[in-house]
């Protein structure tokens, strides 16, 4: 949910950025309402494309990542061309590029955002999440970011106005040709602002994409107990691998579990059957998913089970490497696992357990 959200904002701050092309537009070049309008309809060709991309994007079944990746991309690229080329004259052609990477990148980030958003909500629920995705993406988002840069480029044209002011002689002010000149200062200042936040909005799709490459892991704690207890039925099986937690816990009562350690053990298999099961989802997203067992490791709750559980004490007397496991062996094993050199591991369960489990299945 937190991701959706993200890309939902990320889309509602390129799309607010059209107040600071607007003021570009009709502040400093001048144009009306039917140059305006052409620069709309410029759009087009890079939404047809996206749509088209978008096609065969799903028609392959590419990861949906990259096709996100690349619509903030053509957002980004757009406004670093805009940022170089912002002038005080400037023909419409010189719009070409950048509006069709502007279409591009609002049409392509609609589609995969829709497809990301919407992936996985049970259909009872979709109609709900359809018109919040689109009041937040289209209203709220884009209304809060329009707004904000709005009073930031005022700030900064305010700020423009006094930086140029400083070099001007109050002694010869009175003159109508220094008067005049007022004119030229203030263009001076809203071109100064409109680059300024132009550059901020730079470096935030900058942070965006990075963040859209190397998102791409989702890792859950599991437990080795995961490994033991009984074997499941098929149904059962079938059941904790797919089902929701409020679901499960009804289907779970019909199974007659007597004691809570079966329950914990059910549990942590659960973890890694829903890995395994929703590997093939999250794949389609540019994402992999990944589980890890612990077996014993030193931490404070476990010291205190060592003193009164048996069974603890065995596991540690009996491990095969020979000691506890640490908490920096789980976070270099998760270190690992979000690298790149771990970048074909997706779907399965990694026991950190120093090799007590299989030897615990070998004697049951």
């Amino acid at each position: 949910m937190r991701i959706r959200v993200f890309l939902l904002v990320g889309l509602g701050m390129f799309m607010g950025t059209g107040s600071i092309q607007s003021i570009y537009t009709n502040a400093i070049l001048g144009y009306n309402w039917k140059i305006n309008a052409s620069l709309s309809l410029m759009t087009m060709p890079g939404m047809v494309i996206a749509g088209f991309v978008g096609f065969h994007w799903t028609k392959h079944k590419l990861p949906i990542k990259m096709y996100i990746f690349s619509g903030f991309a053509a957002y980004v690229l757009n406004y670093v061309i805009l940022y170089f080329m912002m002038v005080p004259d400037l023909s419409i052609d010189w719009f070409l590029l950048p509006q069709l990477l502007n279409g591009y990148g609002m049409c392509s980030l609609f589609i995969a955002i829709w497809l990301y958003g919407l992936n996985g909500i049970p259909q009872n629920d979709m109609l709900t999440s359809v018109g919040s995705v689109m009041v937040f993406r289209s209203f709220i988002a884009t209304a809060f970011f329009s707004a904000l840069f709005s009073w930031v480029q005022y700030a900064l044209q305010w700020q423009s106005v006094n930086n140029l002011a400083f070099y001007f002689d109050a002694a010869i002010m009175n003159t109508y040709s220094q008067v005049g000149n007022f004119g030229q200062v203030q263009l001076g200042a809203i071109l100064a602002a409109n680059k300024t936040l132009l550059g901020y909005v730079i470096i935030a799709g900058l942070a965006f994409l990075t963040f859209i490459f190397f998102h791409q892991l989702g890792i859950f704690i599991s437990s080795n107990s995961g490994y033991l207890g009984r074997a499941l039925t098929e149904e059962e099986t079938s059941a904790v691998a797919t089902l929701s937690a409020d679901a499960l816990r009804e289907q779970v009562g019909n199974w007659h579990i007597r004691e809570s350690g079966e329950a914990y053990v059910l549990s942590k298999r659960a973890n890694r059957l829903q890995v395994a099961s929703s590997a093939a989802r999250w794949g389609r997203k540019g994402a992999r998913i990944v589980s890890i067992s612990p077996g014993v490791i030193s931490t404070p709750m476990s010291k205190k089970e060592q003193e009164t559980s048996k069974q603890m004490a065995f596991m540690i007397q009996n491990t095969p490497v020979g000691r506890i496991g640490t908490p920096e062996d789980i976070a270099n094993t998760v270190e690992f696992l979000i690298s790149p050199a771990a970048g074909f591991i997706s779907g399965t369960d990694i026991l950190v357990d120093g090799g007590i489990t299989t030897l615990l299945k070998g004697m049951n």
